[in-house]
């Protein structure tokens, strides 16, 4: 397992971010408020008939009506090398709206 862990500050707020690369998932950690918060599932699949890759995004736990939250799932599991590892995300960011 390979492990990484590094702090930044982003907007002005200390953001945490850790990943974990296993055999068949990617998990990644990204809070500003040292909590867990919504865990969401991606997935990547070839599609044998079109050769093209199918994703699928869940929320698992958590806010399930944050297209924002799914919108970086869906681009960081573009971004995972090979075509069997899914990501498990948990997504905790402060709310900067108002």
């Amino acid at each position: 397992v390979q492990t990484l862990q590094k702090a930044f500050v982003i907007n002005g707020i200390h953001t945490e971010y850790f990943a974990s690369v296993y055999s068949n998932r990617v998990m990644l950690s990204i809070t500003q408020l040292n909590k867990m918060g919504s865990v969401i599932s991606a997935t990547k699949q070839c599609s044998p008939e079109e050769g093209a890759a199918v994703y699928q995004v869940k929320t698992l736990l958590g806010k399930r009506d944050d297209p924002g939250a799914n919108i970086l799932a869906r681009q960081l599991i573009e971004l995972i090398q090979g075509t069997e590892k899914s990501l498990l995300l948990t997504l905790s960011l402060k709310d900067t709206s108002h």
